[in-house]
């Protein structure tokens, strides 16, 4: 069932802020970005706080009309505003100063190494899809995991690898049964397809 999105209305004072921005950006020939938008910013608050109980479309028509009014001294702070961007950037993408020509460090991530219990398992697995030659997927990790039970039957706490070891053994000496268990497995698998 999908709910209807009730659409509202964008807020007044943003949409003014937008037409200064725009404002600015188009007399100074410059982006509709972040330098617009600190220019527009540091005029509306000024005009905040000499006058706060104006609208926001009234604030906005101040705010271009001073900007108008003082555009010299706006073009200067843009070129301001530029400069500081720039060096912020720079900086944060130098991660401390140094030369221009120093690229930033990457951050290495550590790979993670795969549990020993995992491996040893795995290699079980490859045994029997081996040895039984089958495709080394599901049946083998199921029949696998059998032959890790019978090794584990009498120690539950037994070490990961050296279970897996012993399993390949059980495996080799009773390969007929577990031959016999991945048969009924792979049949198990076909009627749940059909």
């Amino acid at each position: 069932m999908e709910k209807n999105k009730i659409k509202r209305k964008p807020n007044p004072g943003f949409m003014a802020f937008q037409k200064v921005k725009k404002h600015i950006s188009e007399k100074l020939e410059i982006p509709n970005s972040v330098v617009a938008g600190q220019i527009g910013s540091s005029i509306i608050n000024v005009i905040k706080e000499k006058e706060p109980s104006l609208d926001p479309n009234a604030r906005s028509s101040k705010a271009m009309e001073d900007f108008d009014n003082n555009m010299a001294k706006y073009k200067k702070l843009a070129e301001k505003y530029k400069k500081e961007n720039e060096n912020k950037k720079r900086l944060k993408k130098q991660k401390g100063g140094g030369d221009d020509n120093v690229e930033p460090e990457k951050k290495v991530k550590k790979k993670r190494k795969p549990s020993p219990g995992f491996m040893a398992f795995q290699k079980l697995k490859k045994h029997i899809s081996v040895t039984l030659e089958i495709p080394n997927s599901v049946i083998p990790a199921q029949v696998g995991g059998n032959v890790l039970e019978v090794v584990k039957k009498d120690d539950k706490d037994m070490d990961s690898v050296k279970a897996a070891e012993l399993a390949i053994e059980e495996f080799d000496n009773n390969e007929d049964k577990y031959r016999k268990l991945a048969a009924k497995y792979k049949k198990e698998k076909e009627n749940k397809k059909k």
